[in-house]
């Protein structure tokens, strides 16, 4: 419909829109380990820079500064705006990045806990080195290998007697149906 009001075409996108009730965020830390939780889509980036700054450790939490932005391109989170309104529903992903003054913080903080241990110990998946090794394939134990080796050898003979027994002579070296 080509003339419609400003009001009408609001109404119509309204109506076309999907409501969701939650929303997936999944915050990316800079050492690429992963934070997952569920929001309104209704509650600010406020909320989430609050549960990110639960997850992370003691010390840490009072020295901390942290940006959130969106990539591609580019977009950094203002603490005042919903989550709706930055397109990051039904999911997303928000990658974290700390503030220059942060890293100095987190030098001084302890030696063990820079920039890749920064999340609180019960978090973090007592699983993880099952997990990790779940990721990659393991070989599998031969016990026949010998039989199975004899196996292939055994069907090597059979075709070989096929390809005889279909056309060529056995000790001439030349096929029967050749007539010199």
């Amino acid at each position: 419909i080509p003339f419609q009001t400003k009001v009408m075409r609001t109404i119509g996108n309204l109506e076309r829109s999907k409501v969701y009730t939650f929303t997936i965020i999944k915050v990316v830390l800079p050492d690429r380990s992963v934070i997952q939780a569920k929001f309104r889509p209704k509650e600010g980036i406020s909320a989430v820079a609050e549960f990110i700054r639960s997850c992370l450790h003691d010390s840490i939490q009072e020295k901390c500064q942290f940006q959130l932005y969106v990539t591609p391109p580019r977009t950094l989170l203002k603490n005042n705006e919903t989550l709706g309104n930055y397109g990051l529903v039904p999911a997303a992903v928000v990658y974290l990045s700390w503030a220059p003054s942060t890293k100095d913080a987190l030098l001084s903080v302890e030696r063990g806990k820079v920039m890749g241990d920064c999340l609180r110990d019960d978090l973090v998946s007592s699983n993880k080195r099952n997990e990790m090794d779940e990721c990659y394939p393991t070989g599998i134990a031969l016990n026949n290998a010998e039989s199975e080796r004899k196996g292939d050898f055994e069907r090597n003979k059979v075709s070989d007697k096929k390809k005889n027994s279909n056309g060529s002579a056995k000790g001439s070296g030349k096929p029967k149906w050749l007539k010199i």
